[in-house]
């Protein structure tokens, strides 16, 4: 069994495993940061958050450069950090209302109706028949693509909402192997290689393959996902 492909390891512990999806995922940055290298003239990988679940585990110890027995040190930790950054999310800059609006009619289609719209205004201003009601079907069809607008930044403002409650599910800390010993850190402090220890109950804290199991059973509460 494996989780999706490795920014951590991970060794889970006692039965009836539960382990919710991650929310703060190191490995989604982009790939171009796996070819940095490291001191010493280590590198991992760039596909290797895309090929860790297809490699044994030894192979993926060795390709993050990790004894799973002790962890990585507190310097390659540093130094991890420091090449790859924290594991989080990127955020992006907030677009302002007026702008995510006018951005509905950046679409080939909304611009036709606007130049019919616009033609059909031209014909009822020059027409000479008072009783002409022209303007009858550019209004409907400016009214609509408003309509439509709305709608489109309605969507996109409950898109991030949704974005934001599922940064909630983040967990807060996670239990790392370092240096021959379990510590309890932030999860935003995760490097990729870090040997990460799941117990019944615990949020995964980043992309992590499975190297060893102590448990009979393993079951993923996947809601945060729907």
């Amino acid at each position: 069994s494996h989780l999706p492909a490795a920014s951590a390891l991970v060794k889970v512990r006692p039965h009836g495993v539960r382990v919710a999806q991650p929310g703060s995922l190191a490995s989604q940055r982009t790939a171009g940061l796996l070819r940095k290298p490291m001191r010493g003239g280590f590198t991992i990988p760039e596909d290797m958050g895309r090929t860790a679940h297809m490699a044994s585990a030894a192979e993926v110890c060795k390709s993050c450069g990790v004894d799973p027995k002790v962890g990585l040190s507190e310097e390659e930790v540093r130094e991890r950090q420091e090449t790859y950054g924290l594991n989080l999310l990127p955020s992006k800059k907030r677009v302002p209302l007026w702008k995510r609006f006018i951005a509905q009619f950046d679409d080939k289609m909304v611009k036709i109706l606007l130049a019919a719209a616009g033609i059909s205004v031209v014909f009822a201003a020059t027409s000479e028949d008072e009783e002409d009601h022209s303007y009858v079907e550019p209004a409907v069809i400016v009214s609509i693509l408003l309509l439509n607008a709305a709608i489109g930044v309605w969507q996109e403002s409950n898109a991030e909402k949704a974005i934001d409650a599922l940064s909630s599910y983040n967990p807060d800390h996670a239990k790392v192997l370092r240096w021959g010993s379990v510590q309890i850190v932030e999860a935003k402090e995760l490097v990729p290689g870090d040997i990460v220890e799941v117990s019944v109950g615990d949020k995964v804290p980043a992309d992590l393959r499975i190297i060893a199991m102590q448990s009979t059973t393993l079951s993923a509460e996947q809601a945060a996902l729907t």
